[in-house]
């Protein structure tokens, strides 16, 4: 006798408040804060721990105070290597010292510090977002595993990633095209314990080598170094870092060596693009963009990890908790956050500095000739007059 087909099982279901689409430092610092609100929210990334990506290498400045407040520095200070000393030089001359609070590791490093540091409040989820359905009620998201999840509000967090922005219909507008090229690269000196520096700066020489600087300081896994350059990607120089690391960076910045002394480069260069966009027509209903997924920052100036951890904590600390206490998830309320006015002033804070440290670089003319001897005069300056005030702060100690 036969037996009649069975209906087939349906997917599984699960809802939840909020949902976070990507794991990055965004996305994470999302979680953090929704967990300190008491939000009913999951975090959904494709990668249980988070795989080497070439991306932010210091956290510093204000980036401090945010993690701080997010209260993820214990986590931070738990996995980065602190250093407090730079030297700044140009052309083989020492331009000033400086002391200051950096804390330096990979990025999926610092990504993988923050995750430990989620409440199990936070549901994670390993799987692959296939589609996103969104309105001003209810979001509908469809992983690969074929679970179906629904959220009141849905935050895209998933860097450059252009796949589920396109399905959601939103537009990346490019502001500057083949913008810069950030190269890394871990290294190490030859016949002795250390370099005689913690932190080193060493900017380019002139606006026709498109070089802004390369920094070389303590990393987890030695010394690592960053080179920073607005230069096509199609440069023979690319091609000599991937070849020879040693000369090539012998030859993007001569006299180098002087103040390495002998050194070698230990793995491989790695070379990252990076195009300036922001995305278009975000005032839509159930889903907010934070981070890169929103728009982009010069590396160079380290703006990128600012603007997210901004992201991040204006958003779930502020607008999502007085959206939740409302029905529905409206324009409106999505606008509210594009337009707060800490988030705007991070953003153009950022978007001045991917202009003024691209003309400060490479920018022709007798105006930016003139401002780059001022700076550099500016600092030197105040470097002899630090020197000679050091003396009395030291007695008045």
């Amino acid at each position: 006798m036969s037996q009649s087909p069975q209906p087939a099982s349906a997917p599984a279901h699960r809802a939840f408040d909020v949902v976070i689409v990507g794991g990055g430092a965004a996305g994470s610092a999302a979680a953090c804060a929704l967990a300190a609100q008491g939000a009913n929210a999951a975090m959904i990334d494709l990668h249980d721990i988070c795989p080497p990506d070439f991306k932010a290498d210091k956290v510093a400045g204000d980036q401090i105070g945010l993690m701080r407040r997010l209260g993820l520095f214990d986590a931070l200070v738990s996995a980065a290597r602190r250093s407090d000393h730079i030297v700044n030089m140009r052309r083989g001359r020492v331009v000033d010292r400086q002391t200051t609070c950096e804390f330096n590791l990979p990025y999926e490093d610092l990504v993988n510090a923050m995750r430990r540091a989620i409440p199990d409040s936070i549901a994670r989820i390993v799987d692959r977002v296939a589609n996103i359905e969104a309105g001003p009620d209810r979001q509908r998201i469809e992983l690969s595993s074929g679970e179906i999840i629904e959220a009141r509000l849905v935050i895209l967090a998933t860097g450059g990633g252009e796949a589920l922005r396109a399905k959601l219909g939103y537009v990346r507008r490019i502001l500057h095209k083949d913008h810069s090229v950030s190269v890394a690269f871990d290294m190490r000196p030859v016949g002795r314990p250390r370099f005689d520096f913690e932190t080193l700066t060493v900017y380019g020489d002139a606006p026709r080598d498109g070089i802004d600087y390369i920094s070389i300081f303590p990393f987890p896994t030695g010394v690592r170094a960053n080179l920073f350059l607005y230069r096509d990607l199609k440069d023979p120089i690319f091609a000599l870092f991937k070849a020879d690391p040693k000369q090539a960076l012998l030859a993007a910045l001569p006299g180098i060596d002087r103040a390495l002394g002998e050194f070698e480069i230990t793995g491989r260069a790695l070379a990252r693009p990076v195009d300036l966009y922001e995305v278009d027509g975000v005032d839509r209903p159930g889903v907010v963009l934070i981070g890169d997924a929103f728009r982009t920052s010069n590396p160079a100036v380290g703006d990128g990890l600012s603007r997210a951890l901004t992201d991040a904590e204006r958003l779930c600390s502020v607008y999502v908790p007085q959206w939740l206490a409302t029905p529905g998830m409206d324009t409106q309320k999505i606008a509210a956050f594009y337009r707060d006015p800490e988030k705007l002033a991070c953003d153009a804070r950022a978007s001045h500095a991917a202009n003024y440290r691209r003309n400060s670089t490479v920018g022709r003319g007798m105006g930016w000739a003139l401002h780059r001897r001022r700076v550099l005069l500016q600092r030197r300056i105040r470097a002899v007059i630090g020197g000679a005030l050091a003396p009395r702060r030291a007695e008045a100690s």
